[in-house]
């Protein structure tokens, strides 16, 4: 029987490790803002002018290009426009490079894609209330919903660990 609609969030993620599994190993990662300077640039120019025209600003998307480009205003629109386009350019410049980086994917991107309930690597789950060295002593006690991949990874939840925050200094009712 062929399944319709929806796909489960189960079949979602596991899409989603398949396809970033198969860009890291055999595809080489993805490319650094410097190796693929243009398509980097391209994206910054379309995302530049659809967010600042969802605000209603009036420059298109060659003008927006061209402000980018040359950092001059271009056109006859005001220079209130301008700035904006020129603002969304270098944000989005800079979340292109902090994204880049490891440890940003690990502690940002990956709990966001995820969600609450699902099980990622310990060092994504740490927060500043929290360290790695902490989440992983409770989950060898035993304290932290978790598991150990085969490879000694810990694994856990956000969800498992809000709840061992919540717990963790409360003693339990001594037996009776």
């Amino acid at each position: 029987m062929v399944d319709r609609g929806r796909p489960s969030r189960a079949t979602v993620y596991r899409r989603l490790d398949t396809a970033t599994t198969d860009v890291r190993d055999r595809r080489g990662g993805l490319p650094t803002p410097q190796e693929a300077a243009a398509v980097w640039d391209d994206i910054g120019h379309l995302e530049a002018h659809h967010s600042t025209a969802l605000g209603g600003n009036t420059l298109v998307l060659r003008e927006v290009e061209a402000l980018l480009e040359r950092q001059r205003p271009v056109g006859d629109e005001p220079l209130r426009e301008h700035l904006t386009v020129q603002g969304c350019g270098d944000a989005a410049r800079w979340v292109y490079t902090q994204a880049h980086d490891r440890s940003r994917h690990d502690r940002f991107i990956i709990p966001s894609i995820a969600g609450p309930a699902r099980m990622v690597p310990l060092a994504v789950l740490v927060t500043p209330e929290i360290a790695l060295v902490a989440l992983r002593h409770a989950a060898r006690r035993g304290r932290l919903e978790s598991y150990q991949d085969a490879d000694g990874t810990w694994r856990s939840s956000r969800h498992a660990v809000d709840q061992y925050l919540a717990s963790r200094f409360r003693r339990s009712a001594p037996p009776a």
